[in-house]
């Protein structure tokens, strides 16, 4: 009940009594001055009940400013919203339906509750914007009705048509929209009284204050909230931007430390200051100590230097200037477990003002292989260049010797070119073998093919592997032997056979030997020559000359037949060997000399 409808009624009582008194005859003077004292005592009480009330405002209006001013909670701020203007409006109950956007930008319409609790609004659902809410949800003006079941608008939209069944009691209702300075509607304030003209013009001026009061409350809550969502964003990408930039940095020093693992390289860093070496992660592995051990220090690098490329090492790192800033060298480096390796070191210096040497950077690359590589490839060079003079040596006395032993121009060119035949075939099983050996099965088929067929041919024996060293020799004695047989014995007739039969055995020792037996049977009948030929001196001599082994030719009249030992170190190994002489030169060259000096006594 507002303030001038309660003083109408104390003076409406006043004058009663007043009436009352002139009727039972009270003198007038009396009753008169009697409602003069009563009009005064009464407008001094509403007087100070406006005051009291006036105070209530404001002070409420000063909690509303204070508590909306300090708290930036969007919850809060429309919940206080809603208490005070329920409370200053003087209505039963009010509501505030405010507009919030979420995460995704999408508009929810929420509510606050006072003086009612909130299930007698759960189960209704949302007010929708109907002619009675558009222009507070529009944002286009203020309704307020002292009965509102008597506005043209109320109760023209279904379903319900009117309010709801079980809705709070509204007989009196004020609406004012909370609209921001740039013309935003954030919602509204809604009250509702069981009563009719609850509210006056003075409630709908209260409210609408306190709508501007909140629409700055909100507007500020608002921005608050995007900048401490800007701001967590920014955090979000500079946690995200940390974690590309970690696991970049990650993936990067990954692939350089597996770059220096593949490519045996250690890239290092000297500090001159604190004398402490720091060095890639593959440190260990080639330097060869256990992590925790590393050598910190330059000296302690340095002790692990081979004594001979120490000084040599020292030195350069001495002379290390701004004018001369870097060095490589390569130096032997002992590994804790005692093993050597070769290190190609490339370093650059990094100098102060002064010139002195402040700090080192460099790389550090494990060239052990390289360097075995290079060693063996000059061995390899050394051998070629033996085996090459050799193999001249060789073709060279056998040209002298087959000259010697022809008796004509076509027999000299036919035994020439087949034993040069023979060493270019066994020279390419050597090749295919990688001249670590060749199998003496595939050097006997050799050398008797140009000769005999299967019907004529027995070749026996285990599987049997010859030096390479062993294998030239052996395929000379075999050539002079299928050379001879085709010419002159066995295989020089269709009914003529030759048997090869090879097995291992002791030969009075606890090493093993390889027992060859070449048998001829079903030739012409054979006749010992009277003066050993070139051909007989190299199956002879040659395999006791250059093996150590044994030859027993014997030119029985049912066929030659000839039994040859090899010593075990020819058998059986297909590893590298450091060659001896090698393919037969140095023998043949003493043959030579020999069958020279019998020439030469014959002639004489």
């Amino acid at each position: 009940m507002t303030v001038t409808r309660s003083k109408a009624l104390v003076l409406l009582d006043s004058q009663r009594h007043a009436l009352a008194r002139i009727a039972a005859g009270d003198p007038l003077v009396d009753v008169l001055a009697e409602l003069v004292q009563d009009v005064d005592v009464a407008a001094g009480r509403h007087a100070e009940d406006a005051l009291r009330n006036q105070t209530r405002r404001l002070e409420t209006f000063n909690r509303l400013s204070k508590s909306i001013a300090t708290d930036l909670d969007l919850e809060r701020i429309v919940q206080t919203v809603t208490d005070i203007a329920t409370e200053l409006s003087g209505a039963k109950f009010g509501a505030f339906f405010y507009n919030l956007t979420d995460g995704k930008g999408e508009r929810y319409l929420l509510y606050t509750l006072s003086g009612a609790p909130r299930e007698a609004f759960a189960r209704l659902g949302l007010p929708r914007n109907t002619a009675i809410f558009q222009p507070t949800f529009g944002g286009t003006g203020i309704v307020r009705c002292d009965d509102i079941r008597t506005d043209p608008r109320y109760g023209k939209s279904g379903p319900h048509f009117g309010m709801p069944k079980g809705h709070l009691p509204v007989v009196s209702y004020l609406a004012v929209p909370v609209v921001s300075q740039s013309g935003e509607v954030h919602g509204g304030l809604f009250f509702g009284h069981d009563k009719p003209a609850a509210f006056g013009k003075e409630a709908e001026e209260i409210v609408k204050a306190v709508a501007t009061h909140a629409a700055s409350a909100i507007e500020n809550a608002r921005l608050l909230q995007a900048a401490r969502s800007e701001i967590a964003e920014r955090r979000r990408e500079e946690q995200r931007h940390r974690r590309r930039t970690e696991a970049l940095m990650k993936e990067s020093e990954a692939r350089l430390q597996e770059a220096l693992a593949a490519g045996q390289v250690i890239a290092f860093e000297w500090e001159a200051g604190t004398d402490i070496t720091h060095r890639s992660q593959n440190a260990a592995e080639i330097l060869g100590f256990a992590r925790g051990n590393e050598p910190k220090s330059l000296g302690d690098f340095l002790a692990a230097v081979h004594a001979h490329d120490r000084p040599h090492v020292k030195a350069l790192i001495a002379s290390l200037h701004p004018d001369s800033p870097s060095y490589a060298i390569d130096f032997r480096y002992i590994r804790p477990d005692g093993r050597e390796v070769w290190l190609e070191e490339t370093a650059r210096g990094e100098f102060d003002a002064a010139g002195s040497c402040v700090r080192l950077k460099g790389l550090t690359r494990d060239i052990t292989e390289h360097k075995r590589a290079k060693e063996h490839q000059s061995l390899l060079i050394a051998e070629l260049d033996h085996r090459v003079k050799n193999v001249l040596s060789c073709v060279a006395a056998i040209v002298q010797r087959t000259r010697e032993s022809s008796g004509s121009m076509v027999e000299f060119t036919d035994a020439l070119e087949r034993r040069i035949h023979s060493m270019a075939n066994t020279h390419a099983l050597l090749s295919r073998g990688r001249w670590q050996g060749v199998s003496l099965a595939e050097l006997v088929d050799g050398e008797l093919a140009p000769w005999g067929t299967e019907r004529s041919l027995t070749v026996e024996g285990p599987q049997v592997f010859l030096a390479a060293e062993a294998t030239q020799a052996m395929a000379m004695v075999l050539h002079e032997l299928a050379t001879n047989a085709g010419k002159y014995g066995a295989l020089s007739m269709q009914s003529g056979q030759v048997s090869v039969r090879w097995h291992c055995g002791s030969n009075g020792s606890a090493s093993t030997a390889v027992f060859l037996e070449w048998q001829e049977r079903g030739g012409p009948s054979v006749v010992a020559p009277t003066t050993p030929g070139y051909g007989t001196s190299v199956i002879c001599d040659l395999i006791p000359y250059e093996l150590g082994g044994a030859v027993d030719l014997t030119f029985a009249a049912a066929g030659v037949g000839c039994r040859i030992v090899i010593p075990a170190k020819w058998i059986g190994s297909k590893g590298f060997r450091t060659a001896r002489r090698g393919l037969a030169s140095s023998y043949l060259e003493k043959v030579g000399d020999v069958l020279s000096l019998h020439a030469e006594t014959l002639s004489g």
